[in-house]
């Protein structure tokens, strides 16, 4: 669920556009108790276990880093692989991208005086 206000539309225009090519389908990181999840063991197919999608929530947070506003959105799966013996990869694994917004103008901020400046991601991991 995105903030309400200005801090929302903000939030929902430059909110990514995911897309899952193998692995594992993003899922809350909580139950409905609120507990977090157990996650899945690094076993069986790359998406074994884990590609019932439709149950995947965004977690945003905005904030300011030496000066520059960022939008974080995290998307938590409950398994990560990355080869195909049962002991590469592990429970719970966080995809993270961070967009980077600049005002235009020095008055006010309007939804047309920001843009994006720049992305950061990770794309992987080495063992």
């Amino acid at each position: 669920m995105t903030s309400s206000g200005f801090a929302g539309q903000l939030e929902s225009k430059y909110n990514p556009l995911l897309f899952v090519s193998g692995g594992c389908d993003p899922y809350s990181a909580v139950n409905a108790d609120g507990s977090l999840g157990a996650g899945l063991r690094p076993n069986g197919g790359g998406r074994s276990g884990c590609d019932d999608g439709g149950k995947a929530q965004v977690y945003i947070r905005r904030g300011i880093s030496n000066g520059h506003r960022g939008i974080m959105y995290s998307y938590y799966v409950p398994k990560v692989r990355w080869g195909k013996g049962d002991e590469e990869g592990h429970r719970h694994y966080w995809a993270s991208v961070v967009v980077w917004i600049a005002k235009s103008t020095c008055d006010g901020a309007t939804m047309k005086d920001l843009r994006s400046v720049g992305i950061s991601f990770t794309t992987d991991h080495e063992k």
